[in-house]
């Protein structure tokens, strides 16, 4: 299998799967293609359903703090959360798992961004 990597820790074989990103980060769509939509994360999510693949998504706090990304990340979450009742798709994990774990990320990126801001 091309995805299964064996490599010696400590002089221990293991087994590591490496998993494709095959979606557009957050970082690229907010930023570089300057889009504050789910539209592209929608095809690339109904493209890898007709091939019944693997969704993996890359969000980070730092990105979505401000608001417009933030609405925009909650509707990502809100559509896969609808797929999932629809059994479109069979699980997700991350955000979806936990709202309460996103918002402590995003309250700690706003606090840090604030000390630095202020010790400028």
């Amino acid at each position: 299998m091309r995805n299964l990597v064996k490599r010696a820790i400590r002089g221990v074989e293991e087994a590591t799967w490496e998993l494709p990103l095959t979606t557009v980060q957050d970082y690229s769509l907010f930023h570089i293609l300057v889009d504050y939509s789910i539209d592209l994360w929608k095809r690339q999510i109904e493209l890898i359903m007709e091939k019944h693949g693997l969704m993996s998504f890359i969000v980070h706090p730092d990105y979505v703090i401000a608001d417009g990304a933030l609405a925009v990340y909650k509707a990502l979450l809100g559509h896969l959360s609808s797929l999932r009742k629809e059994r479109k798709i069979t699980s997700v994990a991350g955000g979806l798992r936990s709202e309460g774990v996103l918002q402590r990320q995003l309250d700690q990126a706003r606090s840090h961004r604030s000390l630095v801001d202020n010790a400028e």
